[in-house]
């Protein structure tokens, strides 16, 4: 994917997010499939705690996971008046 959007926030408590948006050409079933299977591997310090996979909504997926570190949610969605492609956001929200 191209990069799109780069973002970063800090909470009046100090707390950092980051977002990063993405473009893509692949269909948001193969960056959901993809993303997923990263995180889901072994040892790598991902636990994937919840996830959107509706099969009566393939336009749009989720993902959130955590680390030892912070929280992730990764969006994929189809973009508006397109046949293809999907756009990645992903937010990282820092202990």
């Amino acid at each position: 994917g191209v990069l799109d959007k780069s973002l970063k926030a800090t909470s009046p408590e100090g707390k950092v997010q980051l977002t990063k948006i993405y473009k893509s050409t692949d269909s948001v079933e193969a960056i959901y499939q993809y993303l997923r299977s990263l995180l889901i591997q072994e040892g790598n310090g991902w636990t994937v705690i919840a996830k959107v996979d509706d099969p009566n909504d393939p336009n749009h997926k989720a993902l959130f996971a955590t680390n030892a570190k912070g929280v992730l949610n990764i969006n994929i969605s189809k973009p508006d008046n397109t046949d293809s492609g999907s756009i990645i956001d992903l937010s990282y929200v820092f202990n």
